[in-house]
């Protein structure tokens, strides 16, 4: 049965008629979901001790209700918040905070997009995500009291919520790389308070001590926020993978198992551009003559301090080039890879067949639907293969580089208005290299390798090139390429440790001199903050002395010279000799200013000072990983400051900063026989500060250690936390357990 959302006006004269036809929607949904479970299987889903689920069940559509039951366990009021936001209706019952997201996906007409999207799924998939959305009615229906009243109002989730959850949140990766987020009333996002970044690496056996192919993933999200991580297992008779989804994705995004693996970064694909409109009356002119709008009014709820409902009116406009916005009173057309032109509907179904493949050819196969808008791929398997990817919707432009295309272009006429996309065969990609190594750091995807890609090889304007400031590598870019090529092969264990590594890039580059610099000060407190550097090792473990006090240099000197680094420290300008494309790893070097350099100093021993913190004070006494009842010392820095274990953190308050954002869920896979995995998801497996899994990973990954993930039942023999079992009919049973054995990593 097929189910269109209805919009439903009541009047005093259509009480009656409207409650009938609310009741026939209701029925009508409640059977799409009985007809779902009906299809399913026996299925069990195991807990185990760190609250990750392991889903074992005959079919995928069982295996989808118990993944959205998981979910819903796990993160029920993030999950409903996601689909009350995907609907544009975040600002009604959440406040002021989501106005922004609500205008942009009304302007946008995000919701409708899912709601054709449904239609295109093929029919098994769409099964799928009924079944998703309802194990995660199954859950509220017996756990409704498990959230406020607030974020039960979402209820019932459907699989339209689903698409339109997956489309705000494709759709602001896409919009942070371009200008499309500054043309929407402060962007989709909260306050457009969302930070990201990722670490990928494969080795090949050529590059391996074992001689085995190993996959490193390593992304960086908030903690809490529009991107929370949830690690599972799911296991069906055509799809066996362990990794991660976004809370709300029916499918793992990231994930391996014992023949392949594949992980994501961020790329610096621009697929959202925008389009200055030439107004003519109550329209716009192209093409030399005038056009009207498409236009309709919405009204948006916001809830208010005392809890009543402020109503505001937004007039939706479509252009023929897209959606229009009006910032300032100038109007702007904005033209999305996948949503304006296009189409990602696939997107789900096609990480789903990223994991069922068994060799490289189908994982290949699986990546040509080009149905993921964006993000690097990193992949390795079991046969030795291994495999980095620019891949997403990027569009065939007409002229321009990056940087012409990050500004709002004319849209007086369609001469910029693109209409394809790069094919995949001229995508930016390598294939089992010389080098033995694959890598990425949401740099450019010239340096995924060495030698590094030509970027004269590939379409104009697919990314920023060497030739550009902002085509440089990134500073973990940097200490990825540094450590890959310190040894001439590689270790698991090592692995393991480089993944932890805590030392600084920019330490790398700059203490000797800025150490020189300052001892030759006539400034006390310069020549005192570089004796307390002299004796620094650049790292930022948790017992580091002097790395609270470079990282205020950096702050400081990011101050004084703000805007001269893509990475927003004001740092990399200061270089003596900039990036060379020929000597990647011995530039940029020296101190441009040192006089620049050494005020910078004394600025962050004044700074410490003025906190009461002597300058060697210790990076983890100040710098802390707080969630629920953990409070732990951090370990590791800013992606700003070149730091692979990657952590930003909050403004001081109570003399100490807390990290947000930073490693997420982190696998180190090496595909032998058997197979050899270690994980973390740092911030814990649950959302809920009731829960015992609320922060409890943050001790393990602050000693630095690792957990192994337990791939089949007999590994989870003495692990189990819990079991919960499905009928056929979709009830679930749960049955509580005390695992036999402690917390080991």
């Amino acid at each position: 049965m097929r189910i269109r959302s209805v919009n439903v006006v009541c009047t005093r004269l259509m009480v009656a008629a409207c409650l009938f036809v609310a009741g026939v929607l209701a029925a009508a949904g409640q059977a799409a979901a009985d007809q779902a479970r009906d299809s399913q299987g026996a299925t069990e889903l195991i807990w185990d001790q760190w609250g990750v689920p392991h889903i074992y069940s005959d079919d995928a559509p069982s295996a989808a209700h118990a993944f959205g039951w998981a979910q819903a366990r796990s993160h029920g009021a993030v999950l409903l918040r996601y689909m009350m936001l995907a609907r544009g209706r975040g600002a009604e019952f959440y406040g002021d905070e989501y106005r922004a997201s609500d205008r942009a996906v009304r302007s946008l007409e995000l919701y409708p997009k899912a709601r054709d999207w449904y239609r295109m799924q093929t029919p098994g998939f769409r099964s799928q995500l009924d079944a998703f959305s309802a194990g995660i009615n199954a859950y509220f229906a017996e756990h409704g009291t498990d959230v406020d009243p607030t974020a039960r109002a979402v209820l019932p989730v459907t699989g339209v919520d689903v698409l339109a959850h997956g489309i705000r949140t494709m759709y602001q990766f896409l919009s942070l790389d371009s200008g499309c987020s500054q043309v929407l009333s402060g962007g989709i996002m909260a306050g457009d308070k969302t930070h990201y970044g990722s670490n990928a690496w494969a080795i090949a056996p050529s590059h391996s001590v074992d001689g085995h192919a190993m996959l490193l993933a390593n992304p960086h999200l908030m903690w809490s926020g529009d991107f929370t991580f949830y690690e599972a297992q799911i296991t069906t008779p055509q799809y066996h993978v362990y990794g991660t989804a976004i809370v709300g994705f029916p499918v793992l995004l990231i994930a391996f198992n014992e023949t392949h693996g594949w992980t994501h970064t961020v790329n610096t694909i621009d697929g959202c551009d925008v389009y200055a409109l030439t107004r003519t009356g109550e329209g716009y002119s192209y093409d030399g003559r005038a056009r009207r709008f498409e236009a309709h009014t919405e009204t948006i709820k916001v809830r208010q301090a005392d809890g009543s409902l402020r109503s505001e009116s937004l007039l939706v406009r479509r252009s023929v080039l897209g959606p229009v916005v009006e910032q300032d009173g100038s109007l702007y057309a904005i033209r999305v890879a996948g949503l304006t032109v296009g189409s990602f509907a696939g997107m789900f179904e096609q990480w789903q067949a990223m994991g069922a493949a068994n060799n490289f050819e189908q994982f290949q196969s699986a990546l040509r639907r080009m149905q993921l808008p964006m993000f690097n791929v990193i992949y390795a398997d079991r046969d030795g293969h291994i495999e980095a990817i620019f891949g997403g919707l990027t569009p065939v432009r007409a002229r321009g580089d990056t940087a012409y295309w990050q500004a709002p272009v004319s849209g007086a006429t369609g001469e910029l208005a693109w209409t394809s996309f790069v094919p995949f065969e001229s995508l930016p990609a390598v294939i089992d290299p010389a080098s033995g190594w694959v890598q990425n750091a949401n740099g450019p995807p010239w340096y995924m390798t060495m030698p590094f890609l030509d970027p004269g090889k590939y379409p104009n304007a697919i990314a920023p090139d060497w030739r550009s400031h902002y085509g440089d590598p990134t500073l973990r870019d940097r200490r990825g390429l540094r450590m890959l090529t310190e040894h001439a092969k590689m270790s698991f264990d090592q692995l393991l440790a480089d993944k932890y590594s805590t030392r600084s890039e920019l330490a790398t580059l700059y203490l000797d001199d800025l150490v020189n610099a300052g001892a030759a000060s006539t400034d006390p407190d310069a020549r005192a903050a570089a004796q307390v550097l002299a004796g620094w090792n650049g790292t930022m473990d948790a017992d580091s002395r002097g790395a609270e006090l470079f990282a205020g240099w950096a702050q400081a000197v990011a101050r004084a010279a703000p805007g001269t680094s893509p990475e927003d420290t004001g740092v990399n300008g200061h270089f003596a000799v900039p990036f060379d494309f020929a000597h990647p790893l011995e530039t940029p070097r020296g101190l441009k200013n040192p006089t620049a350099a050494v005020a910078g100093l004394a600025a962050a021993a004044n700074g410490l000072r003025a906190r009461g913190l002597p300058l060697d004070v210790p990076w983890g006494e100040v710098r802390r990983m707080r969630r629920g009842k953990f409070d732990v010392p951090a370990n590791g820095g800013p992606s700003s400051l070149g730091v692979f274990r990657a952590l930003a953190f909050l403004p001081y308050a109570d003399g100490r900063s807390d990290a947000y954002v930073g490693d997420t869920f982190v696998a180190a896979v090496e595909f032998g026989v058997p197979l050899k995995a270690r994980v973390f998801l740092q911030a814990g497996n649950s959302s809920d500060p009731a829960s015992p899994h609320f922060g409890d990973q943050l001790p393990l990954t602050s000693r630095g250690e690792w957990r192994i993930p337990w791939m089949t039942r007999e590994d989870l023999v003495g692990h189990v936390e819990g079991r919960t079992t499905f009928d056929r009919s979709g009830r679930a049973t749960e049955y509580k357990q005390a695992a036999t054995s402690s917390k080991e990593p």
